[in-house]
């Protein structure tokens, strides 16, 4: 039998004005087992998947998953500016994650 190519997410991260953001790290956050309805996983203690990256030079990101999902996608730079957060994000999509304008 063939290995199974790795599930993924891709993207990018953009600064506020849609520029490139090469210091930033995302996060992807999901259910070990999705399938599962939330009251019968919490009540199980069914583990919450979490797994982060850097960005490489040119603002891109890849993180391998572990099933197709759905999962929860954000990203947060070293001075603490932060995406806002995007669900559902599945295996495959390729998603663009903007910066927040800073709050005065």
């Amino acid at each position: 039998m063939p290995a199974r190519a790795p599930l993924r997410i891709t993207g990018i991260v953009q600064e506020v004005d849609g520029g490139p953001l090469a210091q930033a790290r995302v996060w992807v956050a999901g259910r070990t087992h999705p399938e599962l309805p939330p009251v019968v996983a919490d009540a199980l203690f069914d583990a919450r998947y979490e797994v982060s990256a850097a960005c490489e030079a040119r603002s891109v990101f890849r993180l391998e998953v572990p099933h197709a999902g759905p999962f929860t996608l954000w990203a947060r730079t070293a001075d603490g500016r932060r995406t806002g957060w995007r669900f559902p994000v599945m295996a495959g999509d390729f998603v663009t994650l903007r910066l927040r304008p800073t709050q005065v």
